[in-house]
């Protein structure tokens, strides 16, 4: 009666545990078949069975419990031992020393792991401690027949069984590693603990709160207790044999995700709890630490793991003898029963700006990680002997060359991952490009001359690139840090009133550490009250034309549609002069109608004869076409007193037309360079 009260509880306590929550999906059940591997070493996560790594399910335990169950043949392991019935392949394996005890240690024995981990970690990963799944899982192991006897001289101790027997035993293990010192007691709720006393010295106390101490592992008997009590009881009496199949095992393993924090949000707590059963009795524990009746417990292991994303795998693995075949292990009849859930393995990744490095510069470096149980904890190596913790460092690399910088980025559970990238410093050289008003128009940065800020400039490789924009600063200049090589700095012209006074390339040549200079020469044209033949020949011209402006006139070498000299005594015959020039084909005409009108406005005051206008073509310009209105007019009132009449095909029609087209704009007020820089802007 004692017995069948305590399994009733333990049924009890399970169905808590498989409870799922309320409004949660359905679960389903995804058969995964059957898988055969070698005893010695075998690895799967049974992206075959799927058809592909993106078709392997993905298992969502903060929705509900997961319950994984399969049936494990460990009849087919060849165990490695000289029996006395035939110990000739064994010593002819091991040599002369065959019969020495130390040939015959525990671990000379397959373990055959299988159970969950999480998304992206390795599918099996023995030893050493501590990176079992990455840190992120939990199953249930299984090794057989690990202890068969050993020779003392002639004389065989032990059991000598050939076959899978007694020794069988089976443990819940999680990602911390292999230790049965660290278990949780699961009591009336799968998220409720106690605290154990450790009944070792060298063990601290207490144990049992989830995570604690790792959670390694936790062995069990084939009779469902701890192995420490197999001497006291579990082996003999009543409970010898009851598990024992012969190395054929039904499992169960249930998976709970705990609730650590109490904040009623399983998916930020990373935290999982596991139970057993093999052949259908539950694994229990006996709390009392003395011989006698077992007072059983369910049991249940912690683990870690992202509970959100978590993937079946299965295992096997073998100690030494290296090289001896262990045989065959079987698993059939694996199925999962759980809640769903999506693919977001961790992907670690990073950007950083600029891309291209120059010695000194401070480069921007971004994580760009996703997926996988945030918060992220990072470390980052940067290949020149600096390492930095933070998401997003800023580094400065202080000597040119090709660096490798590595991102691990770990997750709060499960694997870290990580990420290489090629960066490469270069040696660099500096070009300042200088921008200045050029209000003289002589083509010379002369000392005073006001800078241009917001001008754009630009830096072109030899193949035609442009690998450097900005802007002049508040002091006219832009410095470009380029590599070492030849180059063609430029200026960008802004509009059509701007003309530039200097060349608007040049080629620089870029050497390392030094810096080359540039400046940029401009001015811009524009109006300066200019006043035209139109306007002196009407009745707002008139009123500020006297005796004396006509006296002015005929002093000059004006000349009508023949070539005439022209005298104006009066206004109405200088009015009509003016209106019939526009018609008339003798150049010198038409430069003298443009003469008289910049000779008025300068002789009232209208125009500063001092100003520059732009004059291309006239001999008094300098070698960038700029000439004074009043050199302008004396070099017109010269060329009219040479030749005062040049009809088409006249040898002297284009100088006088040069003369003319500079007068005519400067009285429309498009050529006068300003004294100061006119606003511009870029598209």
């Amino acid at each position: 009666m004692k017995r069948q009260s305590i399994l009733l509880v333990l049924a009890a306590l399970l169905a808590l545990c498989l409870a799922a929550p309320a409004g949660a999906v359905d679960p389903t059940t995804i058969p995964y078949g059957s898988y055969s591997g070698p005893a010695n070493w075998f690895s799967t996560h049974f992206a075959d069975q799927f058809g592909g790594d993106t078709n392997v399910p993905v298992w969502d335990l903060t929705q509900g419990d997961l319950v994984l169950t399969y049936t494990l043949d460990m009849s087919k392991i060849t165990q490695p031992h000289g029996l006395p019935t035939n110990p000739t392949e064994w010593e002819a394996y091991v040599g002369p020393t065959a019969k020495d005890p130390s040939n015959y240690p525990d671990s000379y024995t397959p373990y055959i792991e299988v159970g969950l981990r999480g998304e992206g970690a390795g599918d099996f990963s023995p030893g050493p401690f501590g990176v079992y799944q990455g840190r992120c899982g939990g199953w249930m192991v299984s090794e057989c027949d690990d202890w068969v006897g050993y020779w003392d001289g002639d004389t065989f101790i032990g059991d000598g069984t050939g076959t899978q027997d007694l020794d069988d035993k089976h443990g819940l293990q999680a990602s911390g590693g292999r230790s049965e010192l660290d278990y949780d007691v699961l009591k009336a709720t799968p998220g409720t603990v106690a605290n154990i006393p450790s009944p070792y010295w060298w063990y601290p106390s207490p144990k049992g709160a989830y995570g604690s101490w790792n959670n390694h592992g936790l062995w069990f008997d084939r009779d469902g207790v701890d192995q420490w009590q197999a001497t006291s009881w579990g082996n003999s009496g009543e409970n010898a044999g009851r598990i024992n199949t012969g190395g054929v095992y039904t499992i169960e393993i249930t998976y709970h995700a705990i609730d650590a924090d109490g904040d009623g949000d399983k998916t930020d707590d990373g935290l999982g709890v596991m139970f057993a059963k093999i052949n259908g009795v539950q694994q229990g524990f006996f709390t009392t630490w003395v011989s006698g009746a077992p007072q059983d417990y369910p049991v249940g292991l912690s683990f870690k793991g992202d509970m959100e994303h978590m993937q079946v795998f299965a295992g096997s693995w073998a100690g030494d003898p290296s090289g001896w075949d262990y045989g065959t292990v079987d698993l059939t009849g694996i199925s999962v029963t759980g809640y769903a859930g999506t693919s977001d393995p961790l992907v670690a990744d990073f950007t950083y700006s600029p891309t291209t490095i120059f010695t000194g510069d401070t480069v921007q470096f971004t994580d760009a990680s996703h997926g996988g149980m945030d918060p992220y904890t990072y470390s980052w190596s940067f290949g020149d002997g600096t390492t930095s913790t933070e998401q997003n460092p800023a580094h400065t690399f202080t000597a040119a060359g090709t660096y490798t910088v590595k991102l691990t980025a770990t997750p709060f559970r499960c694997v870290p991952k990580e990420v290489t990238k090629t960066v490469t410093v270069i040696d660099a050289g500096y070009v300042t490009a200088t921008k200045y008003y050029d209000a003289n128009a002589n083509g010379v940065y002369d000392a005073g001359e006001q800078s241009i800020p917001g001008w754009k400039v630009q830096a072109v490789d030899a193949a035609g690139a442009v690998v450097g924009e900005g802007l002049t600063g508040s002091d006219g200049s832009y410095t470009f840090t380029l590599p070492t090589g030849t180059y063609t700095v430029r200026e960008v012209m802004p509009s059509d009133k701007w003309m530039a006074t200097t060349p608007a390339s040049a080629s620089v040549v870029v050497t390392s550490g030094e810096t080359a200079s540039v400046s940029f020469g401009n001015l811009c044209l524009g109006g300066c009250a200019g006043l035209t033949p139109g306007f002196w020949s009407n009745k707002n011209g008139q009123k500020l034309v006297g005796a004396d402006d006509l006296a002015m006139l005929r002093a000059l070498n004006l000349k009508d549609a023949k070539g005439r000299d022209f005298d104006p005594m009066d206004y109405a015959v200088f009015k009509k002069w003016l209106l019939g020039s526009a018609a008339s084909d003798n150049m010198a005409y038409k430069l003298s109608s443009q003469l008289a009108a910049m000779e008025l406005n300068v002789y009232n005051g209208i125009v500063d004869g001092t100003t520059l206008i732009h004059a291309p073509g006239t001999t008094s310009a300098n070698a960038l076409g700029f000439a004074t209105v009043n050199d302008v007019m004396a070099e017109a009132n010269a060329a009219l007193a040479a030749d005062g009449l040049t009809p088409a095909g006249d040898p002297n029609r284009p100088y006088q037309e040069a003369l003319k087209d500079a007068l005519d704009r400067a009285n429309n007020n498009y050529n006068f360079v300003q004294p100061v820089p006119c606003p511009f802007t870029y598209a």
